[in-house]
């Protein structure tokens, strides 16, 4: 195919999707009359209106969704929420992956371990959580990592030198030979 053809290929796809002068003055005229409240203003599938102050961006759906007709259910975040009484959890279940994310809440609707409980003591590992300790670079390190990383340096160090070693005693038996 020449690059004639390609480019009238596109052009044509294009003039299908594109509106005519006309066509859009009257989509233009429409929609002013409808956020005036001169017309009443278009409905989705389920029968709700569409406010028509929503920007173009905004309400139209993306290209893949394949939606029928105006509406925003593409805006719409499709889990399920139930909310429980009192202390119990609140649940969030997912439409499509079927995740669920669950939170506890106190009677005051605070979620449950947010006000952290400050430990008297640093932890056992040695780990301090206080303001200073959280900024301290070494927070946490044990110095006997270090010693056992010079020994598994030394023990490799001992290999290569063996080896060394060998090849150093072979070669001196190839030569007496």
């Amino acid at each position: 195919g020449s690059p004639s053809r390609v480019s009238e290929g596109r052009m044509a796809s294009n003039m299908q999707d594109r509106m005519s002068r006309e066509d859009f003055k009257k989509k233009q005229e429409l929609d002013e009359l409808r956020k005036s409240g001169a017309i009443e203003p278009e409905k989705d599938a389920d029968g709700n209106d569409i406010n028509p102050h929503i920007p173009q961006y905004m309400a139209a759906a993306p290209w893949y969704l394949n939606a029928e007709g105006p509406g925003l259910k593409h805006q719409k975040d499709f889990r399920k929420q139930t909310v429980t009484q009192g202390i119990k959890a609140r649940t969030v279940e997912g439409g499509v992956k079927g995740k669920t994310i669950s939170r506890t809440r106190d009677e005051f609707g605070e979620k449950e371990g947010s006000r952290k409980k400050k430990p008297d003591a640093p932890r056992a590992n040695g780990y301090d959580d206080s303001y200073s300790g959280k900024r301290d670079r070494w927070n946490g390190y044990d110095p006997n990592q270090f010693v056992r990383v010079l020994k598994k340096h030394e023990l490799t160090a001992k290999a290569r030198q063996a080896i060394r070693e060998e090849m150093v005693d072979k070669a001196l038996q190839g030569d007496k030979t």
